[in-house]
């Protein structure tokens, strides 16, 4: 054998042989590779964790205000604290779970040890920890100990869930060490509940510093706020915010500044989850209507509340800002109905965050199924979302419900979640633009035309300004309205321009 055939050989056995050391290593971690390396023990030490931030999420609300999951009651024992905690995990891994959103701060306080906040009323009516617990500390331990991943979910502006007649009475309600409490000029008492005021630069800091010590204390795969920023609307009610206006509103009208507010709010703490260098995701789950197209040419057809009028959160000026790593709107209505259907938002969001870089999960309301009805509602919702290109995963909003197995919930997530999905980032593939049906230059009907075509996935696809949804193979399926004669459309996909006639008859 020539010396340099027998180099080609030594060449190929050795990429064989590294080949079969990296498949073993994938095969001992579960079939998946280590991704996270920034967990470090008490000696500094880097070990690595088996999650892998691109399969898809498969999450799980864990509530913790009015002892909804956890803890089930005030005052348990450490070991009843415990138990509750091991059976969630116990219940995700049993149901194909493998995310908890793990709700650390219901109310300005903690479910876990901080220096800036008391510890949560919904533990102990004295408000320690028994034995020294800590709640988050633990259910990370024991969650990544199953390759479950854990979001710490943080209520941002809520201290307390009403019932109060003054904001006297909520505040002295309060213990000495609740933020709240030492400073009551930062709180907004409305609808009988005290609340944070966005609008001040020293709450948004209290937020954004919370959100640092939560990441920098603890190996949190993830940091997730709700869909509570400015209060649900109240009928007779005033939020008075006119003191924080009058300093920073700047001549923004009213609406504006508190939008800017809550932008300010999630850019800070997104910030502050990349300062400390860690993998941890940002993301907010937002109401899962922005506007209605009623209102807004570039909403959705639905007639719901407005996430971006009556609660002041602008989702897309998050996306489009590159400040949230993921969004995941709250879509707890089924396909069926008739002011939001489920389908309908689906392909907004989706739509919306084409080419923006934010993954899109889709919150679920597994909580409805019994009121619902309809066995494999849930099934088919997550199978219809994971075609959409923008999809990476979805949450489960009823834990209680799944561990009643309402409506055959068991099986249901047991069928669509059966098998492991790793998802990448949308590539481009050079695909040409091209629409399938009708063909250009047909005359169809007027009033609306479905029209099917193909693209690239990697590259973002617009008609007419408006950014078109499509599914992961860059297909795409949009209704456009058509009128009497010669209508014209323009595609554009990144540098290209597709002109796009039909005749209307």
């Amino acid at each position: 054998m020539d010396a340099k055939r027998k180099a080609v050989y030594v060449a190929l056995f050795v990429c064989a042989a590294m080949l079969i050391v990296f498949i073993k290593s994938v095969l001992q971690c579960g079939g998946e590779t280590a991704a996270r390396s920034d967990e470090q023990d008490s000696q500094g030490n880097i070990s690595m964790s088996i999650t892998n931030p691109n399969r898809e999420i498969r999450g799980v609300w864990i509530a913790s205000v009015y002892n909804i999951n956890f803890p089930s009651s005030k005052n348990l024992s450490a070991d009843n604290l415990m138990k509750e905690l091991d059976d969630i995990v116990k219940t995700a891994s049993a149901n194909g779970l493998n995310t908890i959103l793990f709700q650390v701060r219901p109310m300005c306080d903690a479910l876990y040890k901080s220096s800036l906040f008391p510890v949560s009323a919904v533990v102990s009516d004295d408000r320690i920890l028994p034995d020294g617990l800590d709640p988050l500390a633990y259910i990370i331990e024991a969650a990544h100990a199953e390759d479950i991943a854990v979001y710490a979910w943080i209520n941002p502006f809520r201290v307390t869930t009403g019932g109060a007649d003054s904001m006297e009475a909520a505040l002295e309600a309060l213990p000495d060490t609740s933020p709240a409490k030492q400073n009551p000029e930062w709180c907004v008492f409305y609808n009988k509940q005290l609340l944070l005021n966005p609008g001040l630069p020293e709450v948004r800091k209290l937020v954004s510093d919370g959100v640092s010590e939560i990441v920098g204390g603890y190996s949190v795969d993830g940091i997730i706020f709700d869909d509570y920023f400015y209060p649900y609307p109240a009928e007779g009610e005033t939020y008075d915010d006119s003191d924080a206006y009058a300093l920073y509103g700047g001549g923004l009208e009213l609406e504006d500044f508190r939008r800017e507010s809550v932008n300010a709010l999630v850019k800070e703490c997104y910030s502050a989850v990349k300062a400390c260098g860690t993998l941890c995701n940002f993301g907010v789950s937002p109401f899962g209507i922005w506007r209605n197209s009623s209102t807004d040419g570039n909403g959705s057809e639905t007639s719901g509340l407005q996430a971006y009028d009556s609660l002041y959160c602008d989702a897309l000026a998050w996306a489009k800002g590159g400040y949230v790593d993921f969004l995941a709107p709250q879509i707890y209505w089924q396909f069926t109905n008739e002011r939001a259907p489920y389908e309908t938002l689906l392909d907004w969001w989706n739509s919306s965050l084409d080419g923006t870089g934010v993954k899109l999960l889709i919150s679920h309301g597994a909580y409805n199924s019994a009121e619902w009805g309809t066995e494999g509602e849930i099934e088919r919702q997550v199978t219809a979302a994971r075609q959409r290109l923008c999809y990476y995963g979805s949450l489960q909003y009823g834990y209680a419900s799944i561990k009643a197995n309402e409506m055959n919930l068991e099986s249901q997530l047991a069928a669509v979640y059966c098998d492991d999905i790793i998802y990448s980032d949308s590539i481009s593939d050079g695909k040409e633009f091209e629409v399938y049906t009708p063909e250009h230059g047909s005359s169809v009907g007027d009033g609306e035309v479905i029209i099917s075509g193909i693209s690239d996935p990697g590259v973002s696809l617009s008609v007419d300004g408006k950014s078109v949804g499509r599914n992961k193979d860059g297909s795409f399926e949009l209704i456009l309205s058509l009128s009497r004669g010669k209508n014209t459309f323009e595609f554009i996909q990144g540098e290209k321009t597709y002109e796009y006639i039909l005749y209307g008859n």
